[in-house]
């Protein structure tokens, strides 16, 4: 398993796109606080920390062409037949994807950090708590848009699909949790689908029971079940796959 992860992170190291990313990732929030000053607040710190469906096509991309690039390169036949199961190159692809997906954040943290310092930006005591809340509130609902992501990609076997579908996943989020919560005004039980969970991550850092009709420990558990759910057809049909 170990060498199965230090292969897909080598992979990941020889992108130009992975550093690409990760570079814009730096700059972007540091450049918006540099050249407009309403952005030199404590507020705009902990948003451009988390610019959530800038960062959300980033890990979902990323992660729908770790396994589209296998398909379309061929790769996949001879990596299926080492000695490792289908389940182990899997879940590593997974592993590695989500530590990628981490990744930014930490970097897109650590720009707003120094740019505080640059700039001499004053934030209160709850700030280092807000960043954590936010960045989970970011992080929580792209590793749910990347099971759906991954379910189809498996199916369809594409690069280009994988990033057209990364992309319209994240940014038809909105739409499609607006529908929900109309749906769920109208019938209770549909507050459990898997969209309006996506809307009560936002829990994590600020309160949308009244949008959502979920506590944060529904939300919660909701997350488990979908990610369960997802992650585990998508690996089912991993597996059955001929190749």
């Amino acid at each position: 398993m170990l060498i199965l992860l230090w292969q897909e992170v080598y992979k990941l190291l020889l992108r130009k796109s992975s550093w690409i990313i990760l570079l814009i990732t730096f700059i972007l929030p540091l450049a918006l606080i540099t050249f407009y000053q309403p952005y030199q607040s404590e507020s705009a710190l902990v948003t451009f920390a988390n610019l959530m469906f800038l960062y959300q096509i980033f890990i979902v991309v990323y992660g729908a062409l770790i396994f589209a690039n296998e398909y379309a390169m061929g790769t996949i036949r001879p990596l299926l037949s080492r000695r490792f199961s289908r389940l182990q190159v899997f879940t590593s692809k997974i592993i590695v994807a989500l530590a990628y997906g981490l990744s930014i954040m930490i970097v897109a943290t650590l720009s707003v950090l120094i740019a505080k310092l640059l700039f001499h930006i004053t934030v209160g005591p709850h700030f280092c708590k807000n960043l954590i809340s936010y960045g989970v509130s970011s992080f929580a609902p792209s590793v749910l848009v990347l099971g759906m992501v991954l379910l189809v990609v498996n199916i369809v076997r594409s690069s280009g699909a994988a990033i057209a579908l990364g992309v319209a996943f994240t940014l038809g989020i909105n739409i499609v949790t607006a529908a929900s919560q109309f749906l769920v005004s109208k019938a209770e039980l549909l507050k459990w689908n898997p969209f309006n969970i996506l809307l009560g991550t936002n829990q994590f850092s600020y309160d949308v029971t009244s949008q959502t009709h979920l506590t944060l420990i529904n939300v919660i558990i909701g997350l488990i079940v979908y990610l369960i759910l997802f992650y585990g057809i998508a690996f089912v049909i991993f597996n059955k796959r001929n190749v």
